[in-house]
């Protein structure tokens, strides 16, 4: 899951959790869901000659994403979409592993996160 930013009403942390990545010849496809706790939908972000957004809602009839858009502002979320996820591709290689011949037909994984804290709460003995 990817943090994106926060919508100006408080606590409403908006996220994407990218659950596909499909690449045939120069385009990248990204199946995601996105939300901010109040919204929760499916997005596919393109990248071909012409870098896309497309929320299925829109073509679904879902209820909240005209709402969701605009708290989170619609053009300022399609910026942080494309550019969080070409910097998740950038760091997963995507590109570079399929030339190599590895193929990840249903998810891709992610850099390994890390704990905060010196000695992780969920670690210790009882």
């Amino acid at each position: 899951m990817i943090y994106i930013g926060t919508t100006e009403s408080p606590g409403q942390a908006i996220y994407l959790d990218i659950h596909a990545i499909e690449q045939q010849g120069n385009q990248t496809s990204v199946s995601a869901l996105v939300g901010d706790g109040c919204y929760e939908g499916e997005v596919l972000i393109e990248f071909a000659d012409q870098p896309a957004v497309t929320y299925a809602d829109t073509w679904l009839g879902g209820a909240g994403l005209d709402e969701f858009l605009q708290r989170a502002g619609q053009a300022w979320l399609r910026k942080q979409l494309l550019d969080c996820v070409q910097d998740h591709l950038a760091v997963t290689n995507v590109s570079q592993k399929k030339s190599q011949g590895v193929d990840y037909p249903h998810q891709m994984p992610l850099p390994r996160g890390r704990v905060a804290e010196a000695k992780p709460i969920w670690n210790h003995l009882a």
